[in-house]
């Protein structure tokens, strides 16, 4: 009994904590303003050519969202991800001055309602450096990596490559085109890309049959993209649904 009271009394305190972490990080941040640990670092990279396509993640459009960078907390951050270099792109909102935390010092962050991760923090091996988004959180983990890599396209046909829906001009030879990976991460945090359907299906080798009639049953005739397939099997092989 005693220790159920004392489990419901820290519950009970969590929210508090949590504002209280809150209001203190409100009165750093305006006292600190631009000055803050998070706007110290390097100026986030320039590239002053013209260009097809975007290296952001997936939008040049920066959103909010909250982080933590070296130990603290910050929230309501204007934020995106520079996917060709694999960094995080903070900017003050009063400001047009974007700087780039050092990324070892950056744990995670969401932007728009997405959670991002930088797997050493979290001292999983195995995965690349740079930033994943987590698609499904349990047990095991999905992650998925966008990067973008600059190439010369002459004939002007890489425009589905880029991931991007802009503008794209035939008489500019450069093009950022885009790459996804997909990770899953065992529950002894050991990371290991998934290059297909088959890889996550070796996964749960004992729930292979019963996965393959639950895919059909959501898919009927129309193949799942692979993100979609990826969580589906995972969250069907964890949760049993």
């Amino acid at each position: 009994m005693r220790k159920l009271l004392t489990f419901l009394i820290l519950v009970a305190a969590l929210p508090r904590a949590e504002a209280q972490v809150r209001a203190d990080h409100d009165v750093y941040m305006a006292d600190a303003g631009m000055e803050s640990l998070l706007y110290r670092g390097r100026s986030a990279t320039q590239y002053n050519f013209l260009y097809n396509g975007t290296y952001f993640w997936h939008s040049p459009e920066f959103g909010s969202g909250d982080l933590r960078y070296n130990g603290k907390m910050y929230y309501d951050v204007m934020m995106n991800i520079d996917a060709a270099t694999q960094n995080l792109i903070c900017s003050a909102h009063e400001s047009i001055i974007k700087s780039q935390p050092e990324r070892s010092c950056v744990e995670w962050f969401t932007i728009g309602g997405a959670r991002f991760i930088n797997p050493s923090a979290f001292g999983y091996s195995g995965a690349p450096d740079g930033f994943f988004e987590v698609l499904y959180d349990g047990r095991s983990k999905l992650l998925r990596q966008v990067t973008k890599l600059l190439v010369n396209d002459k004939d002007g046909t890489l425009r589905a490559e880029t991931g991007y829906d802009g503008r794209y001009r035939t008489d500019v030879f450069r093009t950022f085109v885009q790459q996804v990976r997909y990770y899953y991460v065992d529950a002894s945090g050991n990371v290991s890309q998934l290059r297909g359907r088959g890889d996550m299906l070796r996964r749960y080798k004992k729930q292979k049959r019963d996965i393959r009639k639950y895919v059909n049953s959501v898919e009927g005739n129309n193949i799942l993209p692979l993100d979609s397939y990826f969580k589906l099997v995972i969250q069907y092989a964890e949760e049993g649904l």
